[in-house]
């Protein structure tokens, strides 16, 4: 009895370790082809990242300027307008409450 369960333990482990071996294989061999599609993407994006960062190199820092106090005179007369509109949309609904 001892002998038939420790040829059958032996078995399953033998079985279960050629089966490790190979799950690992083929995982090894999935994350290889997939790292050989992804890196050249990987250095193309960075490529184009450094060409758009290079473009903000031509932009004379004056015209930065005044693009900034462009926008943020856009964004007070924006908040302003989003102050009046909230403030005129309680005012309503505190009429139609009542």
């Amino acid at each position: 009895m001892n002998k038939q369960f420790l040829s059958f333990y032996e078995s399953e482990t033998e079985n279960f370790s050629q089966f490790f071996l190979i799950t690992m294989c083929v995982g090894i061999a999935i994350v290889a082809l997939s790292l050989l599609f992804i890196i050249p993407k990987i250095f193309s994006v960075n490529l184009t990242n450094m060409k758009v960062l290079s473009l903000f190199g031509y932009i004379p820092p004056d015209e930065v300027h005044e693009l900034a106090r462009q926008c943020q005179q856009y964004l007070s007369v924006y908040l302003d307008d989003m102050i009046i509109e909230r403030s005129f949309q309680d005012y309503s609904e505190s009429l139609y409450i009542s």
